[in-house]
């Protein structure tokens, strides 16, 4: 039946704080612990090292991309924070991702690429390694004077690279550095040559 609004009240004041009371007993004091939020975002964070030696002395312009299984690709801002080391920036999201980490500079080349498989609340961080581009150097001197010999023909054939002929100059080493490179590939000279001066080949060095 519903109360017209000329009708008097159904309780007073004091029965209606009785009823509460009453009501509050059988409710108990019993504390309700709130419900685990199910929406929590995953974090992914990814650093990049890089195996600096006399040649690479600092690692600059480091790049990191991940590509996600459903071919989606992110590629976070990456700052250096120390003379070898660079970290990205947290990528965040919700639902279950497989990807793969991978990292480039120029003049290096990334050790291997890293799976990661990321659920709601996650926060994971992922390591790369990049190294120091492999390289080969030819030194052409005169025999006589030592100095550095310029506008000889070096002709070599580097695996991956093929055949390659190059200039020398005369004030530095012939330096010849490739990411495809790798330790113990073989590097052959094929030739040395000079549009009017016969010079003989008696050595040459090269590391990687």
């Amino acid at each position: 039946m519903t109360r017209q609004s000329q009708a008097a009240p159904r309780q007073d004041a004091s029965t209606f704080q009785a009823n509460d009371s009453a009501l509050k007993v059988i409710g108990g004091d019993s504390t309700v612990k709130p419900v685990k939020d199910c929406s929590d975002r995953w974090k992914l964070t990814v650093n990049v090292t890089g195996q600096v030696d006399a040649r690479k002395t600092a690692l600059t312009g480091a790049e990191v991309e991940v590509e996600w299984s459903d071919s989606m690709l992110d590629a976070p801002p990456c700052r250096k924070t120390a003379g070898d080391k660079a970290s990205t920036e947290t990528l965040e999201d919700k639902g279950t991702r497989q990807g793969t980490c991978r990292a480039k500079a120029a003049g290096w080349y990334l050790e291997a690429e890293q799976p990661v498989t990321l659920n709601d609340g996650d926060d994971k961080v992922i390591e790369l390694v990049l190294k120091p581009a492999v390289w080969v150097a030819f030194k052409v001197v005169d025999h006589m004077s030592g100095d550095l010999v310029g506008d000889i023909h070096l002709k070599s054939n580097l695996p991956v690279l093929g055949e390659r002929l190059i200039d020398t100059v005369a004030d530095a080493i012939l330096d010849i550095e490739h990411e495809d490179l790798r330790p113990g590939m073989e590097c052959t000279m094929l030739d040395l040559s000079h549009d009017t001066i016969v010079y003989e080949v008696v050595g040459a060095i090269a590391s990687a």
